[in-house]
Parts: structure tokens; sequence; C-alpha cells
């Protein structure tokens, strides 16, 4: 290292620093012995703090000197001064104490935070485990409930299926008369609210179909369903045309001459049958089966309008022969209509035989 460097480091390091570093600034040292003149004069000082000169006479002996007694005036409400020295002072407003606070508030947070946390996550836990749990166990209440409905849908539906055949006899065979109809009808609006309710629910149900030996999918039974509804619909059906085409052309026993009727009210009779039948017959609902007879059915009214008219007429005028024969007439076109709807319910009845035998039963 420089020598000079050197001994410019061991002066600063001595005591007097400030001297050293004084001198290597340029500044003359100042020595420490020797005196500070007073900035200020003593008549400076003597007008500024007006300092006075105490002669003492060494002659008189020194007297105690008393304090003088001031005389305190009585605390009023209008000496300020006095109001003000007798209040009680506030305290200082000390900034360690507020932090002293919220350092408290923050320990304490701190301290329950260790339980408070953790208690929040173990509520929200337990509550939505709650909820989980509910909601399962209300969807396999629900479950079960809906698969005791089924089993019991089930086997209504198996054991009415067999009764479906003798309403299958009875919507086919023309001799029934309309009281077995209707009983029939009711039946089947039985069959179809039930298999209503089973076509509802059954998807909602897990089916064991290695157990089920004639079903191998969930589609199958879907097929099934819709036979079964097919069925039930058709038989519906014919059951609300049977009982609509039993008021078409029904006529009561024609009169002859001889019986000398009364014409007004043959009239209105004749009248009745044939606005009843066109009644019905547009009420008729539409099968397959059967719209060869409802085509006839429209032929025949028109027929029997014509017959009505001749008929009446030749009552009017005691042609006995040919009243007879127009009443013959009408017979046969009510034959007519009649062959007509036993070969349609033939028909019906092939092919309602097929589909029935085509339905399997409900799991």
């Amino acid at each position: 290292m420089n020598n000079r460097l050197i001994s410019i480091y061991k002066k600063i390091s001595s005591q007097n620093k400030s001297m050293h570093l004084l001198e290597m600034l340029g500044f003359d040292a100042v020595n420490k012995n020797s005196e500070r003149n007073d900035i200020f004069s003593n008549e400076t000082k003597e007008k500024i703090y007006e300092t006075e000169k105490i002669n003492l006479d060494t002659k008189q002996p020194l007297t105690e000197e008393t304090n003088p007694i001031i005389e305190r005036k009585t605390n009023t409400s209008s000496n300020y001064i006095a109001d003000y020295r007798t209040t009680e002072i506030t305290n200082e407003f000390r900034p360690t104490n507020i932090t002293e606070q919220f350092k408290a508030i923050w320990i304490n947070l701190e301290q329950r935070r260790k339980w408070v946390y953790p208690a929040i996550f173990i509520l929200i836990t337990v509550l939505l485990s709650s909820y989980v749990v509910n909601t399962y166990m209300g969807k396999q209440k629900e479950v079960q409930f809906i698969s005791q409905e089924i089993n019991i849908l089930t086997e209504d539906l198996n054991r009415l299926y067999f009764t479906i055949d003798e309403i299958i006899e009875i919507s086919t065979n023309p001799f029934f008369s309309r009281y077995d109809i209707s009983n029939a009808s009711a039946s089947l609006q039985a069959i179809e609210s039930k298999l209503i309710e089973y076509e509802n629910s059954y998807a909602t149900i897990e089916y064991n179909f290695t157990e089920l030996p004639d079903y191998t999918n969930l589609q199958e039974i879907k097929i099934n369903l819709d036979n079964y509804m097919n069925l039930i619909n058709k038989l519906d059906l014919v059951l609300t045309y049977r009982i609509l085409n039993t008021e078409i052309l029904t006529y009561e026993e024609l009169p002859s001459v001889q019986d000398n009727p009364s014409i007004s009210d043959l009239t209105k009779s004749l009248s009745n049958v044939s606005a009843v039948s066109i009644s019905n017959y547009e009420q008729l609902p539409s099968i397959p089966e059967f719209d060869r007879h409802t085509k006839i059915i429209l032929q025949s009214i028109e027929v029997a309008n014509q017959l009505h008219g001749q008929y009446l007429a030749a009552l009017r005028n005691k042609e006995s022969s040919i009243a007879n024969q127009l009443i013959l007439s009408i017979g046969m076109n009510k034959e007519i209509v009649k062959r007509s709807y036993e070969k349609s319910l033939n028909d019906f009845n092939y092919e309602i035989n097929t589909l029935y035998d085509s339905i399997i039963t409900l799991p």
C-alpha cells in the first residue's frame, strides 16, 4: 500500500479526526489549547440579557430576605388561567397504546384462527355430507318406492293380461250384447291406466337381465310395452266402433198398410233413424280392418233414406204390396251392413289375436 495513504489513515484513526480532515481539505487547524474569543461582546450581552451588577455593601449586615406574601385569588369562573390549571390534565396520546391494541387484536385473531377455520371447515363438511347422504337416501327410498309400485303394477298387468282373451272374444263376436261390450270397455280402461303408470316408471328401474329369460335389454321391454299398448288401443277402438254401430239403421218393426199406422209418427221415427245413423257414422273411429264396412254404412244410409220416402208414400197411397216390398228392401239394406260388419270383425279377430300372441309377461 502507498505510504502516503497509510499516513493519512493513521491520522484519521487518531483522536483528532476532524482536525486532520480539515488539514487535508486545506483549512487552518485550530489549536486546542487556544482560547476562543467570544463572538458576542460584553456590551451586547448586557443589552440582550439586561445583566445588572449587584454591589454589595460590606458594612451593612445581610438581612434575611423574606418571601413576599402573594395573595391568591379565589378561583372564579372568570379567571381563565385558574380554571385552566384546575382542570384535569388529559393523558398524552401515545401511539404505542394503539399499536398494542392492534397487536392484541391480531394475536386474538391468530389464536382464534387456529380453531375457527377448522371448525368452519368441519361444519361445512358435515352440512355437505348430510345433504349428500339425505339426497342419496331420498333417491334410494324413491327408487324402492317406485320398485314396489312397479312390482304391484307388474303383477296386476300380468294377471289382467289373461282377461284380454275374453275381451277379444267380446269385441269380435257380433252376438254379444251392448251391455257386455260396455263392461269390456270399462275393463280395458282399467288395464290402460295401469299400463300408462308402468310405462312412465319402468325406465327408472335397474333390471338384472341375467335373471330375466324373456328379455336381454331395456329396448325389448319397450317394444313389448308398445305392443301391449297397441293391443289395448285397438280393442278400445273396436269396442267404441261396435257401440256406435248398434245405433246405425236400427229399426223397430215396420207396419204394413193393414196396420193403419200414423204416417206422421212413422215419418218422425224414420227421420230419427236416419239422423242417429248419420251422427254415429261421423263418430266412427278409423280402423283399417273396418274401412270397407264404414263405406258400406254410408251407402246404406243413403239408400235407406230413399227407401224411407218410398215406403211412406206407399202407406199414404194404401199400396199394400209395394209397402211390403219396401219393408223387405229396408231389411235387406240393413242385412248388407250387418254382413259387412261380421266380415270386418273376423278380419279384426285374426289381426288382434296375432298381436295378442306376440305379447309376453312384463318383468
